[in-house]
C-alpha cells in the first residue's frame, strides 16, 4: 500500500509561491514571444517608414480578407447547386443474392471514390443523402408501376 507524503502548511506555502513565480516567469515569457521577430528593426524606422509599413501591412490583411471572404462566397454558390447525376453511378443489374451478399459484393463506388462528396459540408451530405433517398424510393415506384403495367 502507497502512502501519501504528508505536507506541513509552510511547504504548501512553498510551494504555492514556487508556481506562482513559475507563472509570472511564463507570462512574461509569452509577452516577449508576443512581438514580431522584425520588431527589432522597426525600432530604428523613422516615423515615415513606420507609417508606411503600417499602410502596406494593414493592405495586406485586408486583401487576405477579402480573398477569404470571396472564397467563401464561391463555395456557397457552388455549394447550392448539387449536380446529384454526376455523383451517383449508374445502376448494373445484378441477379438476385441474398442481402448480405449483395452488399459485399456492390458494385457502388465507395464514398472514397467520390471527391464532391468529401467537399460537402454535414448539411448538404444529409440534403445529398436524403435526395438520393427519394431518388430511390421514386425508382422503386416506377418500377412497381411498369411491373403492374407488364402484367
Amino acid at each position: 500500500m502507497v502512502r501519501r507524503k504528508e505536507t506541513t502548511a509552510e511547504q504548501k506555502a512553498q510551494a504555492r509561491d514556487r508556481k506562482r513565480e513559475q507563472r509570472k516567469r511564463e507570462k512574461e515569457a509569452k509577452q516577449n514571444a508576443e512581438l514580431p521577430s522584425d520588431v527589432p528593426a522597426m525600432k530604428v524606422k523613422t516615423e515615415e517608414e513606420l507609417k508606411e509599413y503600417n499602410t502596406v501591412r494593414q493592405r495586406e490583411y485586408r486583401v487576405k480578407k477579402v480573398a477569404a471572404l470571396e472564397e467563401t462566397m464561391e463555395k456557397q454558390k457552388d455549394s447550392s447547386i448539387i449536380d446529384l447525376t454526376s455523383m451517383t453511378t449508374p445502376e448494373e443489374t445484378t441477379e438476385k443474392k441474398s442481402r448480405k451478399r449483395q452488399a459485399d459484393t456492390s458494385k457502388t463506388v465507395p464514398k472514397s471514390n467520390k471527391p464532391e462528396l468529401k467537399k460537402m459540408t454535414a448539411e448538404e451530405l444529409k440534403e445529398y443523402n436524403r435526395l438520393k433517398k427519394s431518388e430511390s424510393r421514386a425508382r422503386q415506384k416506377l418500377a412497381k408501376v411498369e411491373k403492374t403495367k407488364g402484367t
